[in-house]
C-alpha cells in the first residue's frame, strides 16, 4: 500500500503537527507489517521522504522522543540497517 499526499496531509496526531514529521512516521508506517518492524537504512529513508540527512536525524529524534516510533539496530556492525516501527501512543 502506497501513501499518496491526500493521506498525508489528511493524517492527523496530537504530536504530528509538521508536514515533515508526518511523512516520516508514515514512511515508517507504511513499511511494517503489522506492529513488526520495518528494516530501513538512512539512505532507503531519504529515498522515500526526500528529506537531506540532516533533516530526516532531526525528524527521527523528535519522534523517538515522542514515544511515536520505536528503534534498534539489526546488528553490531555500522553498515547494519536500523529497524523502526510505529507505537500506538
Amino acid at each position: 500500500m502506497s501513501t499518496t499526499v491526500e493521506d498525508v496531509l489528511a493524517f492527523q496526531h496530537k504530536h504530528l503537527k509538521r508536514l515533515t514529521h508526518k511523512i516520516v512516521y508514515l514512511a515508517i508506517r507504511n513499511r511494517q507489517t503489522d506492529k513488526e518492524w520495518a528494516s530501513l537504512s538512512l539512505t532507503d529513508l531519504r529515498t522515500l521522504t526526500g528529506l537531506t540527512p540532516s533533516a530526516l536525524v532531526a525528524v527521527v529524534r523528535k519522534l523517538v522522543a515522542l514515544g511515536l516510533i520505536e528503534k534498534t539496530r539489526d546488528g553490531l556492525n555500522r553498515n547494519d540497517k536500523t529497524r523502526y516501527r510505529t507505537t500506538d501512543t
